[in-house]
């Protein structure tokens, strides 16, 4: 059986090992994964969408985004695949416009710093998204891990974009006021 046909199974598997078997393929035989590539996001992203608001299914959607970040983390897949990997993964990175209703938006923070960092600039995508940063900032406030990170890299990808949107600087001075940050003249 391909690896094609074997993701079609994602949403039905329950055994943690399966999606350890399907992580050490993605980081030690990229190429293999690559031809299945599509099917496997498919597959990631209708499992976490269908399965976002069921606490029971918490530990299958933590397998998934575990997945994406690990597709994310292939250098292998870079550039060839990067818009077909960014695409596929929107859905997901959509439900951050409303991070009160998710549990894995610290992980989906990680997906789209990922994203930006190995494409080396802000796609129109990873545009859209930015405005769901501040709902996740106010979700976690100072406890968010990866939150800051995100923000730097999308300053230092983004900051031909800053000079020319003047919404997005004012949401990096809100965040600043709001952690107590001091921003220096």
């Amino acid at each position: 059986m391909c690896i094609r046909d074997s993701c079609k199974t994602i949403p039905d598997i329950k055994l943690e090992s399966i999606y350890n078997v399907l992580r050490a393929l993605i980081k030690k035989y990229p190429e293999i994964v690559k031809e299945s590539l599509g099917s496997m996001l498919e597959a990631l992203v209708n499992t976490i969408k269908s399965r976002c608001t069921c606490f029971k299914d918490n530990i299958i959607i933590s397998h998934c985004c575990n997945l994406l970040i690990a597709i994310c983390e292939q250098k292998n897949f870079f550039p060839e695949h990067i818009d077909n990997i960014e695409s596929a993964i929107m859905p997901v990175l959509e439900l951050l416009a409303n991070p009160e209703s998710i549990w894995f938006d610290e992980e989906m923070i990680q997906v789209i710093m990922l994203l930006i960092s190995n494409r080396g600039y802000i796609s129109e995508n990873m545009k859209l998204v930015f405005p769901y940063l501040t709902k996740v900032y106010s979700k976690h406030k100072e406890m968010s891990s990866n939150f800051l990170k995100a923000l730097n890299i999308y300053i230092y990808y983004g900051r031909d974009l800053f000079s020319l949107n003047k919404e997005w600087i004012e949401v990096i001075i809100t965040i600043s006021i709001e952690s107590k940050l001091t921003v220096r003249e």
